[in-house]
């Protein structure tokens, strides 16, 4: 006969005893129910620059921190963990408030926390320059039933320098170190190549155009020479290269690559775009990419109304012969001397894009092929956009052969499965030819990538441990990329005899770890085993090594029950 059979057999003996005398098993002996802990171990986020502090620590606050100022008071982003260490999730939502001088500064309501889940909590609060106790209150209103009541409640010191939008400050000077690149002026659209004879617009303006703008307009398009200025603000040079996009809505129009600036070094841009019947948002976001390092991103984008009040079909051909041969058209000839020549020129560029597709947290490459339709001839030093539904895959510039190609890092962001695939490049001007804007299509296919888990506990040589000890359970999980990406945010499940337990959940880096207090009653020689079910995103994780250990029991006192006048000595299994 088995341990674990021959136990349970002492216990039904026992049990079939007890119940024949009349008795009861005592209280003592009972196992209490889980409940909830809600607490937060880590500390607190505060200020745009992200100043950490631990529970029981102090932060030093300026108006460089802030996000806004006024009247007095400094608004600051604030981020914090809490934790729910119990062993049953928080039944009821719950609200957390944090507080200074008994001033409720911000709360959080219809909150909720699995057994083992952790969460980080982002909100905002306002602080009047000094000193203060900022304090965070969890389940302010006891609204969750748990084991310990008393770690709901921590606290930082904090100070604020600074008067907060209230009497004048005196100017602090102030160096910054890196490039701030930035367009200050606005952009001059129709006309000339370099805006003569064009219409301007500073930035958050509006401008209304037609046909007579534009240079060349057919098949529901119009083509403008566009200008724009961009200053390096900043006191270091903004190099070796970055990239400016126009947008039209969402559709980039125009880009320019390869850019530089000296520090306080301002130069003009001259390019052309396409644009369609109607109101547009055309967007400039300078350093489109973020090559380049800047003490302010947050002005690189700026915006101007844009209405083109115009179908842009092709002017009738006149009644005399047009010559058609296919040539250059110079930028900047009258609108006259290029009507019945337009259709040949809007067109001529073609954009290939192959079907592909890629496993979550994956590397893989993206290609395009940029030629021109009449000769199928390579155009080379062109930047080819990517974009994978809603995403921004990046972009790049074709070779010598035409061909643009990229790596990229399929994001959990996609939805698993097909997924549109697509390339654009904006129109451009190659050897005095224009090209007008390119697009095409493709299908990508997101695919689940195959996990790996590890799991360990850190045991003594011998494999015993008391009950009510307390173990870690801990691991990785990640994909089989060359890289070995973590997967973040996922539940672990442990099972011991494979009975379910506290789960874990992954961090950023794919590591979970849980604390397991070993309870009263299991069997002699137990096993834990760790799992991973799989999502939308990933496959299920092929289940690790299950890991053995031994209990070492310990004595219970004896229990003496004489309502019969019989004594059963006290038998612990």
């Amino acid at each position: 006969m088995s341990i674990k059979e021959n136990m349970l057999r002492k216990k039904i003996i026992l049990f079939s005893i007890a119940t024949s005398i009349g008795i009861a098993f005592s209280s003592s002996i009972a196992i209490a129910a889980p409940a909830a802990d809600i607490t937060s171990q880590k500390g607190i986020t505060i200020g745009a620059g992200g100043k950490f502090a631990s529970w029981g620590g102090a932060i030093s606050l300026t108006e460089a921190d802030a996000i806004s100022q006024s009247n007095g008071k400094c608004g600051f982003n604030v981020s914090y963990d809490m934790e729910n260490i119990g062993g049953t999730s928080t039944a009821q939502p719950f609200k957390n408030r944090l507080l200074a001088a008994g001033n409720v500064l911000s709360e959080q309501s219809m909150l909720s926390l699995n057994a083992g889940e952790t969460k980080q909590v982002s909100t905002q609060i306002s602080l009047a320059p000094g000193s203060a106790t900022l304090q965070l209150s969890l389940d302010v209103d006891n609204n969750v039933v748990e084991s310990n009541e008393k770690n709901n409640l921590v606290a930082i010191k904090i100070s604020m320098d600074g008067k907060c939008g209230g009497d004048p400050l005196k100017p602090t000077p102030t160096q910054p170190t890196k490039a701030d690149l930035v367009s200050l002026k606005g952009i001059t659209i129709g006309g000339a190549v370099g805006g003569a004879g064009g219409k301007f617009s500073a930035w958050n303006g509006n401008l209304i155009l037609s046909t007579a703008d534009a240079f060349l307009h057919d098949g529901g398009q119009c083509a403008f020479n566009v200008s724009y200025d961009i200053s390096n603000i900043g006191t270091v040079a903004a190099g070796p290269s970055f990239n400016n996009r126009l947008y039209a809505d969402a559709d980039v129009v125009s880009q320019q690559s390869g850019l530089s600036l000296n520090a306080g070094e301002t130069t003009q841009i001259n390019t052309q775009m396409s644009l369609k019947p109607g109101a547009h948002t055309l967007t400039l976001w300078v350093d489109a990419d973020n090559h380049i390092a800047e003490s302010n991103e947050s002005n690189n984008k700026t915006t101007v109304k844009v209405g083109l009040d115009s179908n842009c079909n092709a002017t009738p051909a006149p009644t005399t012969p047009v010559d058609t041969t296919p040539k250059s058209i110079p930028l900047g000839l009258s609108d006259t001397a290029k009507e019945g020549q337009t259709q040949q020129y809007l067109n001529r560029s073609q954009l290939t894009l192959p079907n592909a597709s890629g496993l979550f947290t994956y590397k893989v490459t993206l290609s395009a092929t940029l030629q021109d339709k009449q000769n199928s001839a390579p155009l080379s030093g062109i930047n080819i956009h990517f974009k994978i539904g809603n995403v921004d895959a990046g972009s790049a510039a074709t070779n010598n052969s035409g061909v643009a190609t990229i790596n990229f890092t399929v994001p959990e962001s996609l939805p698993t499965g097909a997924n549109t695939l697509t390339a654009s490049a904006a129109g451009f001007t190659k050897n005095s030819q224009y090209y007008a804007p390119s697009t095409a299509t493709a299908n990508f296919d997101a695919v689940k990538a195959p996990t790996t888990l590890t799991f360990q506990i850190p045991l003594p040589a011998s494999k015993v441990v008391e009950e009510k000890d307390t173990i870690t359970l801990k691991g990785r999980l990640h994909t089989n990329s060359p890289e070995k990406t973590g997967v973040s945010n996922r539940k672990i499940i442990f099972l011991v005899n494979g009975q379910p337990i506290p789960h874990a959940m992954t961090n950023a880096n794919g590591d979970y770890s849980i604390n397991w207090k070993v309870p009263v009653g299991l069997i002699i020689k137990d096993f834990i085993s760790a799992q991973f079910e799989g999502d939308g995103h990933y496959l299920s994780a092929p289940e690790p090594s299950q890991i053995d250990f031994i209990i070492k029991h310990k004595q219970l006192p004896p229990a003496t029950v004489n309502t019969q006048g019989i004594h059963i000595q006290g038998i612990y299994f």
